[in-house]
């Protein structure tokens, strides 16, 4: 899986491809994959060129 260490620790389930929002609602994105850093979510945001490392618990994922 490619962010088990953020599920284990932070209770998170991030899936590459899931949109996501910031939690001050200002930007909104798509989850990249995995990349150097196992505490981080990588999030290409709208508009952006590259994915760039978000804390876990600074997003707002969609509910089951």
């Amino acid at each position: 899986m490619a962010y088990e260490y953020v599920k284990k620790y932070y209770g998170v389930d991030p899936k590459p491809g899931m949109r996501v929002t910031t939690e001050d609602g200002k930007k909104s994105g798509v989850i990249a994959r995995k990349a150097s850093y196992n505490n981080y979510v990588y999030v290409k945001f709208d508009g952006a060129k590259f994915s760039v490392p978000c804390h876990p618990l600074d997003l707002v994922y969609p509910s089951k």
